[in-house]
């Protein structure tokens, strides 16, 4: 089981995105404002972060892995969701050091083999995510 924060705008998006989660296993936390979503980084312990990547309160101000670092948690998993063929999308997240990409709508298939994929990868600093 992993504990994972969604960070997604839509509040419908983001309820079945909770609940789809939920019933993988994982405890989950959803936010639907960026500057919340620092906050709850910053306080709370996350093994992934589901991130809109155009979420109010984020946009261009920080990097998603840079933020990860400033927060003192640089081990946490950053998967970012986005429109499909929205090359602006693709530009602020992988291209910017994102763990991983869904467009949206979320396939929740496609979401669960993410997740695995990422949890049983070696992490740049050679941490395994089975450590989690």
């Amino acid at each position: 089981m992993l504990r994972i924060l969604v960070a997604e705008g839509n509040h419908i998006n983001r309820f079945f995105l909770e609940r789809a989660l939920s019933r993988m296993g994982h405890s989950v936390a959803g936010m639907g404002d960026g500057r919340k979503v620092l906050c709850a980084l910053a306080r709370d312990y996350f093994h992934l972060a589901l991130l809109d990547v155009s979420l109010d309160g984020l946009g261009n101000l920080l990097d998603p892995r840079a933020f990860s670092q400033a927060l003192f948690n640089p081990r946490v998993i950053i998967l970012g969701m986005g429109a499909p063929g929205n090359p602006e999308s693709l530009d602020r997240g992988l291209l910017r050091g994102l763990d991983g990409f869904l467009t949206k709508p979320v396939d929740g298939g496609e979401l669960a083999a993410q997740i695995k994929r990422l949890a049983d990868a070696p992490r740049r600093s050679g941490m395994t995510r089975r450590a989690l």
